[in-house]
């Protein structure tokens, strides 16, 4: 796979204009993957602090943020509860919902 790197190194002319536009693709891909590994982490401490007995894991999910960047993907934890009569539904928590 040929980095963005390698095709500006490789091409014989480069208009500053194709170089500005490839850098700043490169650098909303990487502010993505940086937002993804942040949610990612910030679902992980949410889902130790949680109350085990109240939410129950029901495994992780893909979802999706629109940023400034783009869309980035990534995975969070899917939890059950118990309302009042017995019903059953499933939600994500925010630090909101377990403060």
């Amino acid at each position: 796979m040929i980095t963005i790197f390698e095709e500006i190194i490789r091409s014989k002319e480069v208009k500053f204009n194709d170089l500005e536009k490839k850098i700043s693709k490169f650098v909303c891909i990487f502010g993505c993957l940086i937002i993804k590994l942040l949610l990612e982490s910030y679902d992980k401490k949410l889902m130790n602090a949680r109350d085990s007995k109240k939410y129950r894991h029901k495994g992780r999910r893909t979802t999706h943020v629109n940023t400034v960047m783009g869309e980035g993907k990534f995975s969070r934890t899917m939890y059950e509860i118990k309302e009042e009569g017995g019903v059953r539904i499933d939600i994500w928590i925010n630090k909101k919902k377990i403060s």
